[in-house]
C-alpha cells in the first residue's frame, strides 16, 4: 500500500518528468484515444453525455491535472470533475491550480484513498481515468480497487488507463526492469501486473476489457466497461 510519506517523495521526483513537454503530449494523445476506443465498442463517451461525472484517480501533480481538466471541459463543458490522490503535495498543487485557472468550473479536488471513496455515491461516475496507477497496489489491494470502482461506476460508465503489459519475453524483461528501477527510485511500492492478470481481475468482477497498444513499447491502453 502506498503511504503518504512515499507519495511526497513521488511528487518531488515525478515533477522532473512532468516538466517536459513530452509528458503533456503523451497525456493529450492518451485522453484523445479514450474517445476513439469508446467509439470502437459503442460505449457512449463523456462527449455525448449530459452532465457527466468524471474521476481522475491518482494525479502526479498540477501538470497532469491541467491536461485532464482541459481535455474533459473541452470534450464536454457540462462535466463534473473529481480529482483524488493520497499525497498532500499533489492535492495542494492541484487545488492551487483549480483556484487560479478554473474557479468557476465544477471541480472537486480531494485527498482520498482510492480504496475507500465513500464520499462518492454508488453508480454515480461516468468515466474513471488513471495512468500507471495499478502498479502501486498488490494483488489483494488491486482487487479491492476494482470492487470500489465497480461500486461508484454507472452501469453504462467506463474506465480507461495505461499500464505495462508484461506480456512476452521482451515485455516481461522490460516490466521487471521498470519495476526494479522504480523500486530503487521509490522503495517498495511498485507491484507487477500483467495484462493477463488485469484482465482476469476485471472480468471476474463482471467487466468487459479491451486493450490496444500505445506508441510506448510494452505499454497497453485499457478500456473497461460493464458486461
Amino acid at each position: 500500500m502506498v503511504t503518504k510519506q512515499i507519495t511526497d517523495v513521488f511528487y518531488d521526483k515525478f515533477a522532473n518528468i512532468t516538466r517536459f513537454k513530452a509528458w503533456r503530449k503523451y497525456l493529450r494523445w492518451a485522453y484523445n484515444k479514450t474517445l476513439e476506443d469508446t467509439k470502437s465498442v459503442n460505449v457512449v463517451s463523456i462527449s455525448k453525455r449530459v452532465n457527466p461525472k468524471c474521476l481522475l484517480c491518482g494525479v502526479s501533480g498540477e501538470v497532469t491535472a491541467e491536461e485532464y481538466i482541459d481535455f474533459t471541459i473541452k470534450t464536454n463543458p457540462s462535466s463534473y470533475i473529481n480529482i483524488i490522490d493520497l499525497g498532500n503535495p499533489q492535492i495542494q498543487s492541484v487545488q492551487n491550480l483549480v483556484a487560479k485557472k478554473y474557479p468557476k468550473d465544477r471541480i472537486i479536488v480531494k485527498n482520498a484513498n482510492a480504496l475507500n471513496l465513500n464520499f462518492i455515491k454508488n453508480h454515480s461516475i461516468d468515466w474513471i481515468d488513471t495512468d500507471g496507477f495499478l502498479a502501486y497496489f498488490d494483488d489483494t489491494m488491486l482487487l479491492r480497487l476494482v470492487i470500489e470502482w465497480k461500486r461508484i461506476l454507472k452501469k453504462d460508465g467506463y474506465i480507461t488507463f495505461r499500464e505495462c503489459s508484461g506480456e512476452g519475453i521482451i515485455g516481461i524483461v522490460i516490466n521487471k526492469t521498470r519495476l526494479s528501477i522504480g523500486n530503487r527510485w521509490m522503495p517498495r511500492i511498485l507491484h507487477e501486473h500483467t495484462t493477463k492478470k488485469i484482465r482476469t481481475i476485471f472480468e471476474n468482477e463482471g467487466f468487459t476489457l479491451i486493450t490496444k497498444p500505445t506508441f510506448i513499447p510494452t505499454v497497453d491502453r485499457f478500456l473497461i466497461y460493464n458486461s
